[in-house]
């Protein structure tokens, strides 16, 4: 088994690396032993999963070095434990010598061994896995229950928990264990032991913690794990801007208001009853902002001023106006600071902080984990961070954190070490503006495949009429011809082919101009699984359609390796939905406007190639991608054309590989 010496470090490597993967390594280690951050775009397909556990296995028997690996969803890391145990079972093997050398970045090939050799780990390593209850709880008795965290709590409380008492012994059984949170789930089922419980326990001595990465962005929920100084490794970390928002952002209802108070009154407890002052205030405020809705002259001064957010956030109200919702009322940062400071004194809301902090940490009440929210949410706008409110008359409040890069320092600073990982991380230079930090450490890799293997074409024109998917040009017309192109390219290819559209609402309306047979994305993720394997089913055999939507369930996270997949179709530029708030406030800085754009659609295409001796095409149906800059593995094969062009192209390129 080849050994590699890098940053001064041995780290064995049990397939045969492309040079890629090597300085995706180089640069990790390098970002932990020298405490820096690190930014890598590596595309599908180029073994970044395997070059980040090479990464860190060095690092694992250092007591003093704990290590957050983080993705987007559990099934996410049940995949990453499957991996850590092939790399670790192949380089702990008294047969790992330079002759066993296994490509383990063909993924899957490697990774079917029976669930027996999958366990079959040959030295120990000290991990743990966090999930909420929801993920973890056993307690039949209270694991469907909405608030799940205060029925928890008071159950432990009380000692009438059976599983609690056994969380300890299971923690002990796991404590040199490589697992997955099945397998955990179904040993403590076994001995009647509480699984979330175990974890905490695992996390204080454990080297290797893996985690859902909202964990690690949420500021609340690293305050209640005591996570810091740690090494924190993001993978999936193209929309890393959206999530540190939704952390940072919070929506308060009248109805959980009123629930809030109940719940206050109910624990009879005189520091939390002062709570109940607070949410009286936040409950007179929205009723005072409704009431004066129906002031013409208030109202314009709130939807229509031109107030400007700072340089980068202008708004300019005759080009986005923000009186598009009868319904709603917005105040922009320099409004929502001057309202606040009218209801709201800094010493009084850290008056109200310090009642939450004093409060005994067996509490389990779910209206002061988001009373911290909203205490955090009023500071920051006190102190002049950048929120937005926006005002329903169907009974909620919506605080909207406008400027991400304070809550990303706040990680940065708590923290050793922090890499994030993407296979499609857009434009640099906008992305490390909106969290405004430069990275120390940066990897832009190319795809591994040939250039032989993809077929990239920009289709800007079908029978003399111009391409163009904006909302306007959208007619009878255009909805025929697209269906027409895909058709004939789906009749022409051999397995699967994905097509992307801009919203589900232009799925359901272009779907009837199709004869053929459709496989289409569901809203609802329970009826995803179903659709993929019928999908896949028709693929393996001869080819199936499916046709998906950007930001969707099918453009990440699925695998559509090989013949599921040899053609993926991107109709329009998915344009972030200029309705949004925070889009009309940011769309002014056009970069961000069109990573967001391009950052979908090459998280789209990605599904076509998934390793390197997988080939495909990439077709994007619009007259507009002749001025767009796609990820670099894609543009060095793409071609501007007619669809006449591009179909008789497509022919040749499916008749030669095939």
């Amino acid at each position: 088994m080849p050994t590699y010496k890098l940053n001064n470090l041995l780290i064995k490597i049990p397939f045969t690396p492309y040079a890629s993967q090597l300085q995706v390594i180089t640069k990790i280690t390098d970002t932990i032993i020298k405490n820096k951050t690190c930014l890598i775009e590596s595309p599908t397909g180029t073994g970044k999963s395997m070059s980040i556990i090479a990464s860190i296995m060095p690092f694992l028997d250092d007591e003093e070095k704990k290590i957050y690996l983080c993705t987007r969803t559990h099934k996410q890391i049940q995949q990453m434990v499957l991996q850590i145990k092939q790399f670790v079972n192949f380089c702990g093997s008294k047969h790992s010598d330079s002759e066993k050398i296994i490509n383990l970045h063909e993924e899957d090939k490697n990774l079917t061994n029976t669930e027996q050799n999958q366990n079959k780990v040959n030295y120990p390593i000290r991990m743990s896995i966090l999930g909420s209850r929801n993920v973890l709880c056993i307690n039949e008795k209270i694991n469907t229950q909405p608030d799940i965290n205060t029925a928890c709590g008071d159950l432990v409380k009380h000692n009438k928990c059976k599983y609690f008492a056994n969380h300890a012994k299971l923690a002990k059984n796991f404590q040199s264990k490589l697992f997955d949170l099945e397998e955990l789930i179904k040993y403590a089922k076994r001995n009647m032991a509480c699984p979330y419980y175990a974890t905490k326990v695992l996390s204080e001595k454990a080297s290797l913690i893996l985690s859902p990465y909202n964990y690690l962005i949420d500021p609340f929920i690293r305050k209640r794990l005591s996570i810091s100084k740690a090494h924190i490794i993001i993978d999936e970390a193209h929309n890393i801007e959206d999530n540190i928002r939704e952390a940072g952002s919070l929506i308060i209802s009248m109805k959980e208001i009123i629930h809030f108070i109940n719940q206050i009154y109910s624990i009879k407890d005189q520091e939390l009853i002062k709570l109940v002052e607070l949410f009286n205030k936040l409950k007179q405020m929205y009723f005072n902002i409704t009431k004066a809705e129906d002031d013409n002259s208030k109202r314009m001064m709130l939807e229509e001023s031109s107030a400007l957010i700072e340089n980068k956030y202008s708004y300019n109200s005759q080009s986005t106006s923000l009186s598009d919702s009868s319904t709603n009322i917005l105040f922009r940062f320099k409004e929502l600071i001057n309202l606040i400071k009218e209801n709201f004194s800094l010493v009084e809301i850290n008056n109200y902080k310090n009642i939450i902090y004093s409060i005994d940490e067996e509490i389990e009440l779910d209206c002061l984990r988001k009373t911290e929210v909203l205490l955090y949410v009023l500071s920051n706008i006190v102190t002049n961070n950048k929120y937005a409110l926006n005002v329903e008359r169907g009974g909620s409040m919506n605080f909207i954190l406008l400027e991400v890069s304070d809550l990303f320092n706040d990680l940065l600073r708590e923290n050793l070490s922090l890499t994030l990982l993407s296979g499609t991380i857009g434009d640099i230079k906008v992305y490390e503006s909106d969290l405004k930090h430069s990275f120390s450490n940066k990897v832009i890799n190319d795809h591994v495949i040939g250039k032989e293997n993809l077929f990239v074409r920009k289709v800007l024109s079908y029978k003399k009429m111009n391409l163009i998917g904006t909302q306007t040009s959208m007619n009878e017309a255009y909805f025929k011809s697209v269906a027409i192109m895909v058709q004939e390219l789906y009749k022409n290819s051999k397995g699967g082919v994905l097509v992307f559209l801009q919203s589900y609402s232009l799925l359901q309306k272009i779907k009837s101009y199709f004869t053929v047979k459709l496989f289409i994305e569901p809203n609802t993720s329970s009826e995803l699984e179903s659709v993929i394997i019928k999908f896949k089913n028709e693929a393996l055999n001869d080819k199936a359609l499916l046709i998906g939507v950007y930001r969707g369930k099918l453009s990440e996270g699925i695998d559509f390796k090989d013949r599921y997949c040899r053609l993926v179709i991107a109709v329009s530029i998915p344009y972030p939905n200029i309705g949004d708030i925070v889009v009309k406030i940011k769309k002014e800085n056009k970069y961000w406007y069109e990573n967001q754009a391009l950052k979908a659609v090459n998280q789209a295409v990605g599904r076509v190639i998934r390793h390197k001796d997988d080939y495909g095409g990439i077709i994007l149906l619009d007259n507009r991608y002749k001025y767009k800059k796609m990820s670099n593995w894609i543009e060095r094969s793409s071609k501007e054309c007619t669809y006449e062009e591009c179909i008789k192209e497509y022919k040749e390129f499916v008749n030669r590989t095939k």
